[in-house]
């Protein structure tokens, strides 16, 4: 039936490039080449194609047309078209495979081999008509057709015919259905009225919540902006006192850094004060302080020749000095002298005295270090009142406020 001569082996493209054969001679500088510049193979150009895939091998992705009993059996027979002619899948099928081959290998092969080909297209296109033949046979006029499917179910023998049949009656059949339409059109108004008051009550429901959220949201929302207001006004009221000490501060702040010397001022009042107490207090405790300062006021006159020398002092102060029975004091007069403040001497000589005044020596202290002496002398102790007077004063102190100590709890109570 075929030629069993192989054909001629056709001349490959790339049978004459050399970097696609083996050389029996090694290249030396074969690792030298740029082989990302080598000649490459081009589908396009040499046009590869890809085979069909044939049908029994073909994988179906979904099952919408797939049918089981069906599945791998022969199409069944198609009605004539409009040409009048049957169709023949499997003869059409065959023709349009085998046509194109043979017209394109009628050009390369001999006659012979044409000849073959053509009469075994020929034996396949008459079986395939006879066998559409059958199965039209078998479908239109076989056991299991439709015509004889009909002929056997006799359906009309069983409608009453002639005088058994019934008689319609147009009346009868205008009420029937007016009553059918009354009690459908009853039974759609219970059905809608139903639906409705269900529905009427669900969206009642849903508005009801929906307000009452809004409502409450509302309502705390007022609650609390009322809260907040209230406190707000209540932790003004706390903070104002505050508000007004900062202000204070914050305006003494200012002065102080306009004038930065007005911040010592009140430190050099305090200096002073302590000063006068600390005068106050070694006056009080001994009269040695006393006789350093009548030595000072001898040391500054001349007393070769002078016999009576009076020394004037507070009578606290002359009594302290005798007390202390000191040597200065055997050549010279003590007078006592109200006038004058504790700490002050003055020395008679003669016609000629000699002060050394307490309050002499705190205001040339205080004109030096204080911007305005005038008000420590306002508060001065030594200025404000004669300490001859208020030595002499007593001031009760105050009770102390003692606690009572909690009462001891007993361990095995």
């Amino acid at each position: 039936m075929f030629n069993p001569d192989p054909q001629p082996a056709k001349p490959r493209h790339w049978l004459d490039d050399t970097w696609l054969n083996s050389s029996s001679k090694p290249i030396p500088n074969f690792g030298e080449f740029d082989w990302a510049n080598v000649p490459k193979l081009d589908y396009a150009t040499f046009k590869f194609r890809q085979l069909a895939t044939p049908e029994h091998a073909k994988v179906l992705d979904e099952d919408t047309d797939f049918v089981l009993e069906t599945f791998g059996k022969p199409k069944p027979f198609q009605a004539e078209g409009k040409s009048g002619k049957a169709a023949l899948p499997d003869a059409e099928l065959l023709t349009q495979e085998t046509a194109p081959n043979t017209a394109s290998s009628s050009v390369e092969q001999d006659p012979q081999q044409a000849q073959q080909l053509a009469a075994l297209n020929a034996r396949l296109q008459a079986q395939a008509a006879r066998d559409a033949d059958m199965r039209l046979q078998r479908e239109v006029f076989g056991a299991e057709c439709m015509w004889k499917r009909t002929q056997e179910d006799d359906w009309m023998s069983d409608l009453p015919l002639g005088d058994d049949a019934p008689v319609i009656d147009p009346a009868a059949l205008a009420a029937a259905r007016e009553e059918a339409w009354a009690q459908g059109h009853a039974q759609g108004m219970d059905e809608g009225m139903q639906q409705g008051q269900a529905l009427g009550h669900a969206q009642g429901l849903s508005e009801g919540i929906t307000q009452g959220e809004a409502q409450a949201q509302a309502e705390s929302a007022q609650a609390l902006a009322n809260a907040l207001a209230a406190q707000k006004t209540a932790l003004t009221a706390e903070l104002q006192e505050q508000l007004v000490l900062l202000g204070q501060l914050h305006d003494t702040l200012r002065a102080f850094s306009n004038d930065p010397q007005a911040l010592f001022e009140p430190v050099k009042r305090l200096a002073l004060h302590i000063s006068e107490q600390l005068v106050l207090a070694e006056l009080t405790l001994s009269g040695q302080a006393i006789e350093r300062l009548v030595q000072r006021c001898l040391d500054e006159i001349d007393l070769h020749g002078q016999s009576a020398v009076t020394v004037e002092l507070n009578p606290q102060d002359k009594a302290r000095l005798e007390d202390l029975g000191a040597e200065v004091i055997k050549q010279m007069q003590l007078q006592a002298v109200p006038g004058l403040h504790p700490g002050s001497v003055r020395l008679v000589v003669n016609d000629s005295q000699i002060e050394d005044l307490i309050e002499h020596r705190l205001q040339a202290m205080a004109n030096r270090l204080l911007n305005q002496p005038e008000l420590w002398r306002e508060q001065s102790a030594f200025f404000r009142q004669p300490l001859a007077q208020r030595d002499g004063q007593v001031e009760d102190v105050p009770e102390r406020v003692t606690f009572d100590p909690p009462p001891e709890e007993d361990e095995h109570a």
